[in-house]
């Protein structure tokens, strides 16, 4: 199939999807007019590759891990493939520390929101606001 029908079946955009190849993680045919030629099997793998995406994986662990993973009963299961468990162990350390900047920053601007709100006059100009809208 070509990339206009993989890109409708999938909901990922041509662009996209020439991204991923450009990644390696897909490896359609060429035909010799130069027309990529897409199988079952790379939407397939597209599916995979936005679910690892959507679990945060960068591309440069998923063109490791890609082919360790694969359908079963309508979600992706990992297979026991060297390495697996300590690219995913890694990608969750490095997601919680993420998520422990992230938190930290929100306590950050709930005080400085909080001392804002105390200054005179702030709370007439936050109802004015509120009013205008």
């Amino acid at each position: 199939m070509r990339i206009s029908a993989v890109a409708r079946r999938t909901g990922v955009s041509q662009r996209l999807l020439r991204y991923y190849e450009e990644q390696g993680l897909l490896r359609p045919v060429r035909l010799a007019n130069g027309y990529r030629e897409y199988t079952e099997s790379d939407a397939t793998t597209v599916g995979h590759i936005r679910a690892l995406l959507a679990a945060g994986l960068p591309t440069a662990v998923i063109t490791q891990v890609l082919h360790c993973v694969h359908d079963e009963d309508e979600r992706l299961v990992p297979s026991m493939c060297p390495g697996m468990i300590s690219h995913l162990r890694r990608e969750r350390a490095r997601t919680a520390e993420a998520i422990m900047q992230l938190q930290a920053s929100q306590q950050a601007l709930d005080t400085l929101l909080a001392a804002a709100l105390r200054q005179p006059g702030v709370r007439d100009e936050v109802e004015r606001g509120a009013s205008e809208r």
